[in-house]
């Protein structure tokens, strides 16, 4: 039992852990809670809390790392297509690659968001989240061509499909 603020009630009171799992990969803990005063229930999720690096800006300034911006930003990518374990996986990829960095360029953050929707081979997404960093599409001539290995690479496996049937 541990003193925590309710969203029911907006009371910091006494909330009893009812159910504890682990999500995932054991990077998150969750734990059904139950309020003491209103006796409602609500969830809460426990993360590891990892030391990240400032985020240097084009201008020379110096920000927190902001996990909750990142994934407003693959969530506004995403679109309606909003999955959150894709999510999930995205944040844990990108802070991954940045583990140990004291310092990390906002062009690098960028960079390996883009890199995530090209590995997950969601184009659509890429494409928004391109138009969102930049306003416009720069290199028009580069998607065309991104889009059409796409769709030979899809071709070219289904022909190796059908070749084994």
């Amino acid at each position: 039992m541990s003193e925590i603020w309710c969203p029911h009630c907006r009371k910091v009171s006494k909330a009893y852990v009812i159910d504890s799992s682990r999500a995932k990969n054991g990077e998150v803990m969750r734990r059904r809670r139950q309020c003491s005063k209103c006796r409602s229930r609500f969830t809460t999720r426990e993360y590891i809390e990892e030391i990240l690096p400032l985020v240097q800006k084009k201008d020379g300034r110096k920000e927190p790392y902001d996990r909750g911006r990142i994934i407003r930003s693959i969530e506004l990518a995403l679109g309606k297509e909003k999955d959150d374990p894709l999510v999930e996986r995205a944040i844990v990829t990108i802070n991954g690659a940045f583990a140990g960095a004291d310092s990390v360029s906002s062009r690098d953050i960028a960079t390996r968001i883009a890199e995530f929707f090209r590995k997950e081979k969601n184009i659509p997404a890429l494409i928004r989240y391109d138009i969102g960093r930049r306003g416009h599409l720069r290199d028009v001539v580069r998607w065309f061509i991104m889009l059409q290995r796409g769709s030979d690479a899809v071709a070219s496996s289904r022909a190796r499909r059908h070749q084994y049937r």
